[in-house]
């Protein structure tokens, strides 16, 4: 691939400026928005909203940010002025190890196995077993069909 002059670099930043950052900004929005730019083009990673693997994200044409995920079949487009910015307050703010690390958290809490069967699943309304007695929490049903083991949900104080 060969390499852009610096007149193609010149042209390219003023697109991205023209359709991304648009003529009413002031110079710290137009810093901020040209360094995600920046960090897309050193390799910055965002994780799939469906698997939670790092993928590259990539500038389009028009100098938006986008990033696909080919074994979940996604494709992440980010639209408009407000979304560009607030996807480059999200990077700035965290890095992808963090991100990944919020993600986690989430599956460690929401998650449960089935100590029966050990099948996997996520927590969800339908599945809640409470005590007749008392109506507290019990846990929460194994969805497999030839499970009904309940699984209990503790509670981190």
């Amino acid at each position: 691939m060969r390499g852009r002059t610096s007149a193609e670099k010149v042209q390219t930043e003023r697109r991205i400026t023209r359709t991304v950052i648009g003529p009413r900004r002031s110079a710290s929005q137009i810093d901020r928005i040209l360094r995600l730019v920046l960090a897309i083009a050193r390799g910055r990673r965002f994780p799939c909203p469906v698997c939670t693997e790092p993928r590259d994200i990539r500038l389009a044409k028009n100098g938006k940010p986008y990033l696909i995920c080919d074994p979940c079949g996604i494709q992440l487009f980010v639209r408009g002025r407000v979304g560009v910015e607030r996807f480059a307050a999200l990077l700035e703010r965290a890095t992808s190890e963090s991100v990944l690390a919020r993600f986690n958290e989430i599956e460690r809490r929401y998650r449960l196995t089935c100590p029966s069967c050990g099948h996997q699943f996520w927590i969800e309304p339908g599945l809640i077993r409470t005590s007749l007695f008392d109506g507290y929490l019990k846990g929460f049903r194994c969805p497999q069909p030839d499970c009904e083991y309940i699984v209990s949900w503790e509670v981190e104080s």
